[in-house]
């Protein structure tokens, strides 16, 4: 049996023994104290039961991924694609470990690994589709994941016609993204960007 009652209150004790601890990766354990006086009274509260709580042997806590945990999780999920697209399509895949790190930003406590799945389908698999969609991708081809850091000119598009181009009011609102650099077989160079082929094909 599974619940999720207190995920909250169990992410923000490991939280707080990760920041109080010497290494933020280190491995954390649930405290006896903790289980007794903060789990047990909200188990209660939320079964209803004491008899139903006596009917259970142990409890098993799940506890929010460590950084270092999610890096080697993303880094399985790449190379699952990798060697997915490798095989079904003959595409080659390859990454900066920035693009790693701005996936595990992307790391939600509450959805745990499924933020991740998510993350890489937003950031890698969309990209991967409509560059194909867009005759982008070719059989033996190479596709380098890299972050770009756009400056508020790259922005231009985002800006409303009352808006200049030098306005730096909008700078708060370029956040790093993921781009393609996709190499042909044949040694042509392309950079491919979701968000400025969709802002493209919007206008």
């Amino acid at each position: 049996m599974t619940s999720n009652a207190g995920s909250q209150v169990i992410a923000e004790y490991a939280q707080s023994l990760r920041s109080n601890g010497d290494n933020a990766d280190s491995k954390i354990e649930v405290s006896r104290d903790f289980k007794e006086k903060v789990m047990r009274p909200m188990l209660r509260k939320h079964f209803l039961r004491d008899e139903f709580l006596g009917r259970i042997n142990e409890i098993v806590y799940f506890l929010p991924f460590s950084t270092s945990e999610l890096t080697q999780l993303v880094q399985r999920n790449m190379e699952a694609w990798k060697e997915k697209a490798k095989r079904r399509h003959s595409i080659n895949l390859t990454w900066d470990r920035e693009v790693i790190d701005l996936i595990v930003d992307g790391y939600d406590v509450y959805y745990g690994a499924r933020s991740i799945t998510y993350e890489i389908e937003r950031r890698i698999i969309s990209q991967l589709a409509l560059a194909d969609e867009q005759d982008f991708l070719s059989k033996d081809c190479h596709v380098h994941f890299k972050v770009s850091h756009p400056s508020v000119k790259d922005e231009a598009w985002r800006k409303t016609p009352t808006q200049s181009v030098n306005d730096d009011s909008t700078a708060a609102a370029a956040p790093p993204r993921i781009i393609l650099q996709i190499t042909s077989k044949n040694g042509k160079k392309v950079d491919f960007d979701l968000y400025q082929t969709t802002a493209k094909l919007w206008t």
